[in-house]
């Protein structure tokens, strides 16, 4: 039973890393279209 627990903390902290991994792409890509976008306006 523990080693189980831990396992799917591990589980869920990978998880979230991923997470967090493709928050941060698409914050980033979104950042991107934002300029081009800008820079279309402009």
């Amino acid at each position: 039973m523990h080693r189980f627990i831990s396992d799917s903390l591990v589980v869920f902290d990978s998880v979230e890393t991923s997470l967090m991994i493709i928050v941060r792409i698409f914050f980033h890509f979104l950042q991107n279209t934002w300029n081009f976008n800008q820079l279309l306006i402009t």
